[in-house]
């Protein structure tokens, strides 16, 4: 037998062990409609910025929509530190030394831009690297310079060694990157990763707040009380 209610307004948990379930309803879909009607993400997307930079990914813009339609995620534009990125992603090897030493000698550039593509879809497949340019690249270019320009000269185990003896290391090892294209095409990969953990972490995120918990916190710091409508009295 329903409870009779006399009392003209209540906090939601009391409506909710009085068993007013329609009004409760009523509150809990108000929430989900109006609960997030802020930016709630920009601690998120600060987080991804502090965190990203630690991992060599120097983020900008971000876009992200959601959460249940098709084509909804995450993604953003910015550069990738090619030096930062090996040392973070890649493990210990003197391959990886060899190639950090060329992109800080020069030989490449050490800054990669990546952006998303400008459509209606924010998910992390509209990413994409740009062109990277570098000598690395076409060897044949190395070899046309005359050969003390072709020598490497910041401190390191390389230096005064030629530079192409540093991508023979490279080709000749079984370094899974063994050209400036494998190189992009792993760091697009987990540039576009980065964005779907960012994604998740929105999700996650959305569904707290606008979650019954969430609404029952609120009700408790701003003291909402409501009729046995669902209405906010």
């Amino acid at each position: 037998m329903q409870a009779v209610i006399e009392e003209q307004s209540y906090t939601i948990q009391q409506l909710i062990e009085l068993d007013q379930h329609e009004a409760v309803e009523k509150i809990k879909q108000w929430w989900y409609e109006h609960g997030a009607e802020y930016e709630w993400w920009d601690n998120a997307y600060e987080n991804f910025k502090e965190e990203g930079y630690e991992l060599g990914f120097l983020v900008g813009k971000i876009n992200f929509s959601g959460f249940y339609s098709q084509g909804d995620g995450a993604c953003w534009s910015g550069q990738i530190d090619a030096v930062d990125w090996l040392r973070t992603h890649i493990k210990d090897s003197i391959a990886r030394e060899a190639w950090i030493q060329l992109i800080n000698e020069g030989w490449t550039s050490k800054l990669i831009p990546i952006g998303c593509s400008s459509n209606h879809y924010s998910h992390s497949g509209t990413m994409s690297v740009a062109y990277w340019e570098g000598m690395i690249g076409d060897p044949e270019s190395i070899q046309d310079l005359e050969p003390e320009h072709q020598l490497l000269h910041q401190p390191s185990i390389f230096k005064g060694m030629n530079a192409l003896d540093l991508l023979n290391i490279i080709t000749s090892s079984d370094f899974e990157f063994k050209s400036m294209s494998d190189l992009a095409e792993a760091i697009e990969q987990s540039a576009r990763d980065y964005a779907d953990e960012l994604y998740g972490q929105l999700r996650e995120e959305y569904e707290y707040i606008t979650s019954t918990e969430s609404l029952i916190e609120m009700c408790d710091i701003n003291d909402w009380k409501f009729n046995n409508e669902g209405e906010m009295v």
